[in-house]
């Protein structure tokens, strides 16, 4: 026997989609009590199950937060999911995660179908791009609500929104290495692109500029958020046959990458050369010492964030347009003095 849907209760009760809908959400608009009555009975006895979605299709709620993540190997993210789904489950809804591997083709389908009003909200966090910009200016005109973590777009400023002092967490880890006597200190950055990226590196250079250190563009070196991007770059910087004695990383996984090249070269952490990046991640223990890092709470900003997007769904309470979380310096060994 083939699945009953809601155009059959709709058909065999001689009513529309939407009044079934109203029946079954128990709403007394646009439907009659003797009407009502009769959608429950034919339901009933065909023993029907409507379906989530498809109910909150009509009344506005699908009780679906879709999470659109550009790599869930990154421990950061698989931590952020992590603060967003605790969140959905304490206020009953439901994480629909979306995977985009940073490919902004990915990206625009998740949002095609979030369009189709299959979500009731989303959280968005990728890496800054115009095309990116582009897709969410034609998001928001669906008037689904959505928050941003860690995207910075002046044109999306009255979106809710978390973000981080990245500026400053990147200005105090330099200044840490500073205070342990490193004068020479390398620098391998995220994409150009990124907002983030920028600012690590701007804060990075502010610090050398207080302490009166003179900027070495040949210590610096742009890779992507990877662990392969780290390896490559420390390799790269190795090859420049500049003398360093710490590393500073924009985020760990690439720290991690850079650690393993330093490894291979028969040098040690920190004996040899400090390390630090950012975002404290976990990581498996097999790696030694564990960075030092700015740490970002990758769980509390899920949860902000979840927070935002429901908030925006029921207006329940007053909560703030956008939150910036201040830096914590984690010291896990990894820096020498010199």
């Amino acid at each position: 026997m083939e699945k009953v849907t809601i155009k059959d209760i709709a058909r065999m009760c001689n009513v529309s989609i939407a009044t079934v809908s109203r029946a079954l959400n128990n709403s007394n608009k646009g439907v009659g009590q003797k009407t009502k009555d009769h959608i429950l009975t034919v339901i009933k006895e065909l023993n029907y199950s409507p379906s989530g979605i498809a109910r909150g299709m009509v009344n506005g709620n699908t009780g679906l937060i879709g999470l659109v993540l550009p790599d869930i190997r990154n421990p950061f993210f698989a931590e952020l999911a992590r603060g967003v789904e605790d969140y959905c489950t304490k206020t009953h809804y439901n994480c629909l995660l979306c995977n985009t591997d940073s490919k902004p083709e990915k990206e625009q389908a998740y949002i095609s179908f979030f369009q189709k009003r299959m979500v009731s909200g989303v959280i968005f966090t990728a890496q800054n791009s115009k095309v990116r910009n582009e897709n969410l200016y034609g998001f928001k005109k669906s008037h689904i609500p959505f928050c941003l973590v860690e995207y910075y777009c002046n044109a999306l400023s009255d979106v809710p929104a978390v973000y981080f002092k990245n500026k400053k967490g990147a200005r105090l880890i330099v200044e840490l290495l500073i205070k342990n006597n490193h004068k020479n200190i390398a620098f391998i950055g995220g994409p150009s692109s990124t907002q983030n990226a920028i600012d690590r590196f701007e804060g990075y250079k502010e610090a050398l500029a207080f302490h009166n250190i003179p900027f070495n563009k040949k210590l610096t070196i742009a890779a992507d958020y990877s662990y392969v991007g780290g390896y490559n770059a420390i390799k790269a910087l190795f090859a420049r046959n500049i003398s360093f004695t710490a590393v500073f990383t924009a985020n760990d996984l690439m720290g991690y990458g850079a650690m393993e090249y330093i490894h291979k070269k028969g040098k040690k952490i920190p004996d040899d050369y400090s390390l630090v990046g950012f975002d404290n991640i976990s990581f498996p223990a097999v790696f030694q010492p564990v960075i030092t890092s700015v740490e970002i709470p990758a769980y509390r900003f899920g949860k902000l964030a979840a927070k935002k997007v429901i908030h925006c769904i029921e207006k329940k309470e007053v909560i703030p347009l956008i939150d910036v979380i201040e830096p914590v310096i984690v010291d896990k060994g990894s820096i020498k003095k010199i």
